[in-house]
């Protein structure tokens, strides 16, 4: 089987409303071999139903509730994927994300990990706050998290890729980021 260059892990708890959403922006991405793999963490809203309408065209693994993070180790569990994209349930994503982000490991082999802005957005589609993070770091940030502590103005979940070998490296999210996995995400690679 052909492994694909990016595996989608979308991870839901209850957004029966908009999962669909984020499911349409991981498959109108175009240029990239793609797997869209979705993570339900024990929903008690119509999100069974909303995914199991999109069975044809993403995998769908069904879970207790145990988590954000236990949502997003079953979606890496489930993958194949080179690159490892997030993507929360109530979240989607412009045209053209992956093909970005996968440009941007592959101008680095080094790279472990690539993040962009997110923009909120109210529920009518205009713009709300500014785009998160506010600034953007790029190379190796090391020598910055020293000189701050180990600050650095990091993402949200549905804007952090990671490379696979860098996954496997540092392990599986700990269990007790049962929300906020993005911290640990965003704070282990760099």
């Amino acid at each position: 089987m052909h492994r694909p260059a990016v595996s989608v892990l979308i991870n839901n708890h209850n957004y029966g409303g908009l999962v669909a959403d984020a499911i349409a922006s991981a498959l109108c991405q175009e240029e990239v071999a793609a797997e869209i793999i979705v993570v339900d963490d024990g929903s008690t809203d119509q999100s069974r139903s909303v995914l199991e309408s999109c069975r044809d065209r993403v995998r769908i693994v069904f879970q207790d509730n145990r988590g954000q993070a236990a949502a997003i180790n079953a979606g890496v569990e489930a993958s194949r994927g080179e690159f490892l994209c997030f993507l929360d349930a109530d979240d989607w994503w412009a045209p053209g994300k992956l093909r970005a982000v996968v440009a941007a490991f592959q101008s680095n082999p080094d790279t472990v990990l690539v993040y962009h802005r997110l923009q909120p957005l109210l529920a009518d589609g205009s713009l709300t706050l500014k785009p998160i993070p506010r600034t953007l770091c790029d190379g190796d940030i090391s020598r910055r998290l020293a000189r701050s502590a180990g600050w650095w103005p990091f993402p949200m979940t549905s804007a952090i890729a990671v490379k696979r070998s860098a996954w496997e490296a540092v392990g599986a999210i700990p269990s007790q980021f049962r929300i906020s996995a993005d911290a640990w995400l965003a704070g282990i690679y760099p």
